[in-house]
């Protein structure tokens, strides 16, 4: 066997085990990397000799680099420094970088970093997403959709991601560290909370009417304080209140 028909076998071993390891399908991966799916089964052959631009696709669909794909097994350990994973800044005060340099599918997994104090909002995801929160370190408070729930560490706590939700350090003196992990809906899919038991209807002397009239005043007292994306905190109202 020479070095072309080498290639050729380590390409069609590693796509397989990449692809498999993302829970892709040919068409899928195909979709991604915007190649027919023939090209696909054809890489996975073992008998391809494909383009630098169809392998340059195709990593890029996986989230790997070129060499990824054509090294012998030996190259599938690989460590990362902290400057090739990167981070950035959220919030006030919140460093976020991802748990798993690779991409995953129907997936986010970062690690938070909160200095005293800092704050943050959530980003909003389709109805459907669950999101975890593990607090490592310290203690965090996450809002959701008005309701105040403090963790410490080795707490976890779940909640839907299509609800508005932010979260705080409360601590001004220590820092506080935790793994977020999201798992992402599709379009259309079912709410995993849609079973939840449903709040308590308001009294009945409670009318949309009255409501209406006394949400202004009740709203100044509502201990959940939110953080759009990367902006200033504001009082968040409850759902269902005039914005």
């Amino acid at each position: 066997m020479d070095d072309s028909d080498r290639i050729g076998v380590h390409l069609a071993r590693n796509l397989i085990s990449l692809r498999h390891a993302r829970t892709l399908t040919q068409d899928a991966l195909a979709e991604a990397a915007t190649l027919p799916r023939s090209t696909i089964a054809n890489l996975e052959s073992g008998d391809a000799n494909p383009s630098l631009a169809i392998l340059v696709k195709v990593a890029g669909a996986l989230g790997v680099p070129i060499d990824e794909l054509l090294a012998p097994a030996r190259a599938k350990v690989r460590k990362w420094s902290p400057d090739d994973i990167g981070s950035r800044a959220r919030g006030r005060g919140v460093t976020e970088r991802p748990l798993v340099p690779e991409q995953l599918p129907d997936e986010i997994a970062n690690v938070m970093d909160f200095l005293p104090g800092a704050v943050m909002g959530g980003t909003p995801h389709l109805p459907g997403t669950r999101e975890f929160f593990t607090c490592l370190d310290g203690r965090v408070v996450i809002f959701v959709a008005g309701d105040r729930h403090e963790l410490a560490a080795g707490d976890v706590l779940a909640f839907p991601g299509n609800v508005k939700h932010s979260y705080q350090n409360p601590d001004a003196e220590r820092g506080a560290r935790g793994v977020s992990v999201v798992i992402l809906a599709k379009a259309g899919s079912r709410d995993f909370f849609a079973d939840a038991p449903e709040r308590a209807p308001p009294p009945p002397d409670r009318t949309p009417e009255f409501e209406s009239k006394d949400r202004s005043a009740c709203a100044s007292a509502i201990p959940y304080i939110g953080l759009g994306e990367d902006g200033p905190c504001q009082p968040i109202a409850p759902r269902g209140a005039p914005s």
